[in-house]
């Protein structure tokens, strides 16, 4: 049996899944907000959206709450979480999940999901002037059943031009879908749309991150 459970688990309380959470709050929606780290965020941006979470009475915020895995169902995700406060390891069952968590993304890893790179011809040369570790990865896939992934856990990018607006776009383009859906006022195929609509931008975006690296290699 599920300790918790909750329409939407959101992985990842950075800006993506501040945004989502409260994209989801706007629409009645309540939701369950996972955040590994117990201390207060140290970015300016990111400690106003965390605040207002916070206030938001829709929005659950568990901070020292680490996600460590899933088991996906036809109609729901199982997700496993430790409390890092007291160890305490806890099932939250939701409706749809949204991995919110970074380029590292354990929720990405957990649905098996492989980035696609894509890398200028000349790497040597980049080398030789920039950092490289091969990160302008996309998923392969946003989806698998109702889990999703959004911002850097659906594209890493280094350097990062504008990708926390790509990300920003991410949370509230599937918050407002996940809303619809979960309220009524969309069908179930409107989620279908997410990646469709989002997955070509990161392209776009890495094309555009492509063509800014190739004058370094001459």
């Amino acid at each position: 049996m599920p300790d918790f459970r909750t329409r939407v688990l959101v992985v990842g309380a950075g800006q993506s899944g501040c945004v989502l959470a409260l994209e989801l709050a706007r629409n009645g929606v309540p939701s369950v907000l996972l955040e590994r780290a117990a201390r207060p965020p140290r970015r300016p941006e990111l400690a106003v959206l965390r605040a207002a979470v916070r206030d938001c009475p829709l929005i659950d915020l568990r901070a020292g709450w680490t996600f460590t895995g899933l088991r996906l169902d036809p109609d729901r995700t199982v997700a496993t979480v430790i409390d890092r406060g007291t160890r305490g390891r806890h099932v939250i069952e939701a409706e749809y999940l949204a991995g919110c968590d970074g380029g590292q993304s354990t929720v990405r890893r957990s649905l098996a999901v492989d980035l696609e790179d894509a890398l200028p011809l000349d790497v040597s040369r980049i080398l030789e002037v920039t950092p490289w570790d091969g990160a302008l990865g996309i998923a392969r896939t946003y989806r698998r059943g109702t889990a999703f992934l959004v911002g850097e856990s659906a594209h890493r990018f280094h350097p990062p031009s504008s990708s926390p607006d790509l990300c920003l776009g991410d949370a509230a383009d599937l918050g407002t879908k996940l809303a619809a859906v979960l309220t009524g006022g969309g069908s179930p195929g409107l989620l279908d749309s997410y990646e469709g609509e989002r997955r070509p931008r990161a392209v776009l975006e890495r094309e555009a991150l492509v063509r800014t690296l190739a004058p370094r290699t001459t």
